[in-house]
């Protein structure tokens, strides 16, 4: 193997995992695990807080209940008085107890329903600010990486220290190869004798050859359940093909954050002129077309491994409930 295919680590380790596992203040950010119970996962955060907001949304219409009830009383009341023997003094009598009951719920729930929709408001945008940040790394996170280390990615590459960051993330995608080919081969049983062929020439060091299998195979898949492929753009509009099916989630912040990656021109997607004279990264054109000689390392073929992974993930989801990936 050629000097330049050796594992390309970065000179300088500055985190591993078992530091990061270790660690108690990361970023500022809370842990959410404890001794007795298993790490929470950055996707079942996000699925949690918009799963709260769907129940407080139903806990308000059966607050409202009663209230709805009142006012259709009052409703009827008025119905069945006759014009002529109306009193005013009647009015204030009939109104004041869903007056009383609007008084009790905004005091009691309002304070509640607000912290948290501001919670789940300020959370998916975060999460797209990191999913971007890593895609412009040419990293994507795993569903099953545990929100501090999500954090702490962000911390790291916001601040520089990309190296540290990608020690991290090679070390990690590293040891999830097995189960990453599982997780895809059950997806995509028909797809799993090509993405086995690309990830056994990966353990065996043979980078060139797993990587353009491994972009072509992502391809596949959105063009297979997006309707569109990730590596081509319209010329009216220079953003990824498959940003037409991400659109139609706008409206959902919880799935619009989870597939803006693939709405967004990243390294690895980005044309001639988007990626600049002095680009070095991974990137499918410069792979298929034979312009990039030099892409045949292990840190590129953890950076297509982990594109694999992320598309198979958030593609199987059920959108309607934001269940776990199938």
């Amino acid at each position: 193997m050629n000097d330049q295919h050796k594992d390309d680590l970065p000179a300088t380790s500055e985190t591993s995992l078992d530091d990061l596992n270790e660690a108690s203040d990361l970023a500022s950010e809370p842990t959410f695990s404890t001794p007795e119970v298993p790490p929470i996962t950055w996707f079942e955060a996000l699925n949690s807080y918009n799963k709260k907001l769907a129940d407080t949304e139903l806990q308000i219409i059966r607050a409202c209940e009663p209230l709805t009830t009142q006012l259709e009383d009052i409703s009827h009341h008025l119905e069945a008085l006759q014009i002529p023997s109306i009193r005013i003094p009647q009015l204030p009598e009939l109104i004041q107890p869903a007056e009383k009951l609007q008084k009790i719920f905004s005091q009691s729930l309002g304070p509640a329903i607000e912290q948290l929709k501001q919670s789940f408001d300020e959370l998916p945008p975060r999460t797209q600010n990191v999913l971007l940040l890593l895609g412009s790394h040419g990293w994507y996170p795993d569903l099953e990486m545990e929100m501090p280390m999500l954090w702490h990615l962000e911390e790291e590459f916001s601040t520089g220290r990309v190296d540290s960051a990608e020690t991290l993330l090679i070390e990690y995608f590293e040891g999830r190869m097995n189960k990453i080919q599982a997780s895809v081969a059950t997806r995509f049983p028909h797809r799993s004798d090509l993405i086995s062929s690309a990830l056994d020439a990966h353990r065996k060091e043979a980078y060139e050859l797993a990587i353009p299998v491994l972009l072509a195979q992502i391809d596949g898949i959105c063009k297979e359940v997006a309707g569109d492929y990730l590596f081509m753009k319209d010329r009216k509009q220079p953003k990824p093909r498959t940003a037409t099916y991400v659109s139609q989630f706008a409206s959902d912040n919880f799935t619009y954050a989870l597939l803006s990656p693939l709405a967004t021109v990243l390294p690895v997607s980005a044309s001639e002129k988007e990626r600049g004279t002095n680009f070095t990264g991974l990137n499918r054109h410069m792979v298929l077309h034979g312009e990039s000689l030099d892409y045949g390392t292990r840190k590129n073929g953890l950076k297509a491994i982990s594109l694999l992974n992320y598309v198979s993930q958030v593609l199987s989801i059920d959108t309607d409930d934001h269940a776990e990936p199938r």
